[in-house]
């Protein structure tokens, strides 16, 4: 249930910023990053599964977005809140969380600095 709500309202955010193919590119390789890292830090006879380290990509790119609008310091710390709150209930996997945020803040990082600015500016020119 945690995964879909964080799913819809993350996948949400990062749709209205990222192409369908970047947007992709974050989820999938968050997904792998945690899994992989899983496979490595945990034992061997540890059962893991699910989307969480995905979802986590998305979170952090969200924070990738939000340094963009000069509000990654609110970002970060919500970020933190949802890592904390639920990478230590039991049976939930940390290191799927952990990475899966580093790889989608990497990634976000990485093609929110490719994005061209959106909306408009003024500028004002003084004549004598």
């Amino acid at each position: 249930m945690f995964n879909m709500f964080g799913l819809y309202y993350f996948g949400r955010l990062n749709e209205n910023v990222f192409s369908a193919p970047k947007f992709l590119a974050i989820y999938l390789v968050s997904g792998l990053l945690g899994n992989v890292m899983t496979l490595l830090l945990l034992p061997p006879s540890t059962l893991s599964g699910g989307a969480s380290g995905a979802i986590f990509g998305l979170v952090g790119s969200y924070v990738a977005i939000a340094r963009r609008a000069q509000h990654m310091g609110a970002a970060l710390l919500y970020a933190l809140l949802i890592f904390v709150q639920s990478s230590f209930l039991p049976g939930v996997n940390i290191f799927a969380h952990l990475f899966g945020l580093i790889g989608g803040l990497a990634l976000g990082l990485v093609f929110a600095a490719q994005q061209k600015p959106v909306g408009y500016s003024e500028g004002y020119s003084f004549t004598v």
